[in-house]
């Protein structure tokens, strides 16, 4: 079995989920507009958070793993 992996943005200055790519085949949770709510539901079915980067103020990139 491989890793999945799941790239999500967000706005963080107004917690606003923004787009959510995947692995073919990742397990996923729906995504909510809430976005905080949205990474706890991925971390909570397994994967880890591997890299956060800042694409703008107001924009950031979230990479998560679960192998």
């Amino acid at each position: 079995m491989g890793k999945h992996v799941v790239i999500i943005r967000c706005n963080p200055q107004n917690n606003r989920f923004l787009s959510m790519h995947s692995s073919y085949e990742a397990p996923l949770e729906p995504a909510v507009q809430n976005c905080a709510q949205t990474l706890s539901n991925l971390l909570s079915i397994g994967y880890k958070l591997k890299q956060a980067v800042a694409i703008s103020h107001d924009d950031i990139q979230y990479i998560l793993v679960k192998t």
